[in-house]
C-alpha cells in the first residue's frame, strides 16, 4: 500500500500537473497522445511521463511523427537532432517535467551546486579580517571570500592539527552568514535538488542512485551541524569527504 507521505507527492504532482500544459505527441501511426511531462531528449528517443503516477519511459524515434514533430513541437525536435549530433541526452524540461529532475539530472545539480563561485554583496578586497576562534584568532584574507562551496569544503576536509582546523572552521562559517550567498546559497541549491526527486515509481533507483540520494541528506545535515559547531571532528571530515568522492570531485 501507498504510504501517507508518498500519497500526499503524489496529490501535490496531479494538483501541479493540472496547472501545466500537457505535450501532445503524433505518434508514426498518426495517434496521438498527451503527456504531462517532458524530461529530455535521448539519442534512442524522448523521456516522457504520461500521468504523474506512471513510471516515465521513453518513446523511440522512429514511433513518432517526425514531420509532425518538427511543426508542432519545434523545440523537441531541435532537442531530437541536437541528441543524435551530439549522442547526449538534451534536457527539455516541458510540463511536470519543470518541477521534476531525472536521476541523472540529480547528480549534475549537487556538482553544480557545490562548484559555482560566490557572487559576494560587497567588496571585500580592501583588506584582511580577523575572526576569532578557540584559543586564538583567524585571518581571513580578501581571497578568502571569492571561492566556490568546493574549496571551503576542502580546506575543512584538508586540515590535519587543532589549529588548522579550528582556522577552516572559522572560514567556513564567516562564509554562512549571508542567507544569499556562501554557504546557505549552497544548502538552498541542494534542498531544491531534494524538493525536485522523482517518486521511485517514476524512475525505478539503482543502488548507486539510492547511496548518493541518502549521503545528500546527510551531507546537508552534517553542513548544518558544521555551521553551529564549536570543533571540526574527523566524523565531519570524513563524511564530506565521501561525499565528495562519491561525485567525483
Amino acid at each position: 500500500m501507498p504510504t501517507k507521505g508518498l500519497i500526499t507527492l503524489l496529490c501535490g504532482l496531479i494538483v501541479t500537473a493540472g496547472a501545466l500544459a500537457d505535450t501532445k505527441i503524433t505518434g508514426a501511426s498518426g495517434l496521438e497522445a498527451n503527456f504531462v511531462a517532458v524530461f529530455e531528449a535521448t539519442p534512442k528517443g524522448l523521456l516522457v511521463l504520461r500521468n504523474p503516477d506512471d513510471a516515465a519511459m521513453e518513446i523511440p524515434w522512429d514511433k513518432i511523427d517526425l514531420p509532425k514533430l518538427k511543426d508542432a513541437n519545434a523545440p523537441i525536435y531541435d532537442a531530437y537532432e541536437l541528441a543524435l549530433a551530439k549522442q547526449e541526452n538534451q534536457p527539455l524540461g516541458l510540463g511536470l517535467a519543470a518541477k521534476i529532475m531525472t536521476l541523472s539530472e540529480v547528480k549534475t545539480a549537487v556538482i553544480q551546486a557545490l562548484k559555482d563561485p560566490y557572487v559576494w554583496p560587497w567588496n571585500h578586497s580592501s583588506g584582511t579580517l580577523v575572526v576569532g576562534i578557540r584559543g586564538g584568532f583567524a585571518v581571513i584574507h580578501p581571497a578568502d571570500f571569492a571561492i566556490s562551496p568546493i574549496v571551503a569544503l576542502k580546506r575543512l576536509t584538508d586540515a590535519v592539527d587543532d589549529r588548522a582546523k579550528q582556522e577552516a572552521l572559522a572560514q567556513f562559517r564567516l562564509q554562512s552568514y549571508y542567507n544569499s550567498c556562501g554557504i546557505e546559497a549552497m544548502l538552498g541549491r541542494l534542498d531544491d535538488v531534494v524538493s525536485r526527486l522523482p517518486t521511485e515509481k517514476m524512475f525505478p533507483r539503482q543502488t548507486q542512485d539510492r547511496v548518493l540520494i541518502q549521503n545528500l541528506d546527510l551531507f546537508r545535515k552534517k553542513i548544518r551541524a558544521i555551521n553551529q559547531a564549536l570543533v571540526l571532528s574527523v566524523d565531519d571530515q570524513r563524511t564530506i569527504a565521501e561525499f565528495l568522492k562519491q561525485l567525483g570531485i
